[in-house]
């Protein structure tokens, strides 16, 4: 039972970390100096990890050649590329965290339909993923009732379930990981206003929504009949200048 529920918080830990990179930035390899090795760039996205345990792959207890399946709702959308480009790096970080190499590394594999939230397809990836006798299933259900006949069955094999980004209703779930959108949406905002301020010829968010209303005030008759208010902070803003800044 105790391997059982490492292997789940293990799980946890890891869809945490996915969730938290498919939100940033993608990934760049650790930097050594001949000092210290500095911190990665998505290291603020697992710093923003509640509990903080599940932000770090320290003091793991897990045994070489674990197997944990990743299972998403799509594999066609930036967003869940960099899920799964997240997967990769966490399977990446655990290895390295504990020391595992060939045969002994922890297995991550993410599946997901080729079509995005196609429920066939991912009870099909489920059942396949099933056959191979994984040690944990981590999944982002497309329905919330379905698949209690696979869950059943891992249940029934010591197979773990922990669920991200959206709940199941099953009640064997271990553990459920979701984002919290009030915060997503407020960081992906400010991390905009920073983007296009310099865009605005402005150093602050404050200036920069002065500038914005003054902009829709001004345009606001040419844009009234539509009611497309939005169109006029485009003639400001070139999606083109947006997409070079660094």
């Amino acid at each position: 039972m105790r391997k059982r529920n490492v292997r789940a918080a293990i799980a946890a830990a890891l869809c945490m970390t996915v969730l938290a990179a498919g939100c940033g930035k993608k990934a760049d390899d650790p930097v050594f100096t001949g000092d210290k090795t500095e911190a990665p760039v998505y290291q603020a996205n697992l710093d923003a990890i509640k509990s903080s345990v599940y932000a770090s792959a320290d003091n793991l207890d897990l045994e070489p050649g674990t197997y944990i399946s990743v299972i998403g709702r799509g594999s066609s959308t930036p967003y869940w590329n960099q899920v799964k480009a997240g997967v990769e790096q966490a399977a990446t970080d655990l290895n390295t965290a504990l020391g595992y190499s060939g045969n002994d590394k922890v297995k991550v594999l993410y599946s997901a339909p080729d079509e995005n939230d196609n429920i066939d397809q991912q009870v099909n990836i489920l059942d396949e993923e099933l056959a191979r006798y994984p040690d944990v299933i981590a999944i982002s259900s497309v329905d919330a009732s379905a698949c209690s006949v696979q869950f059943d069955l891992a249940i029934e094999n010591g197979i773990p379930i922990v669920a991200f980004d959206s709940g199941n209703s099953y009640q064997n779930i271990q553990s459920t990981c979701k984002t919290n959108n009030i915060e997503a949406a407020t960081t992906g905002t400010k991390n905009f206003c920073e983007k296009i301020m310099p865009i605005f010829g402005v150093k602050s968010i404050d200036e920069l929504k002065k500038k914005i209303e003054k902009c829709v005030s001004d345009n606001m008759m040419r844009y009234r009949e539509s009611g497309y208010a939005a169109t006029a902070i485009l003639d400001w803003v070139k999606i083109e200048e947006i997409a070079a800044l660094p």
